[in-house]
């Protein structure tokens, strides 16, 4: 099982994102879990792009397979950005989750809590 914590701001805008897991081995052939691929790509993506810019402080981490951890530090704008990749991961998550409730897991959390100006 595959299992997508994710915590937003008072805005809707990614906080924090973290997987762990993987799904069952009979989803995919030799070249590995489909399932588990689409998560990673699509997460991993977003992650990418959040760390490529330049207004946004974010850590993260993958430090073993079937690991990942991102955490926004600081933003200091670009909440339309922010939201619309939230949005895309989310909806991606949503969708796996729906067609493989047995291999996905997605939590979503809203907090006060508020980054940037």
């Amino acid at each position: 099982m595959i299992i997508v914590r994710v915590r937003l701001d008072r805005n809707g805008c990614l906080a924090s994102v973290s997987v762990s897991g993987h799904a069952s081995g009979d989803q995919g052939g030799p070249a590995g879990n489909i399932v588990c691929a689409a998560v990673t790509g699509l997460v991993r993506s977003c992650a990418d792009a959040i760390g490529q810019r330049t207004a946004i402080a974010a850590t993260g981490a993958a430090p073993h397979p079937g690991e990942l951890r991102l955490d926004i530090v600081s933003r200091e704008d670009g909440e339309e950005w922010l939201r619309g990749v939230t949005d895309v991961m989310l909806c991606g998550v949503r969708r796996m989750s729906g067609d493989n409730p047995g291999e996905v897991k997605l939590i979503v959390k809203k907090t006060g809590v508020h980054h940037g100006a």
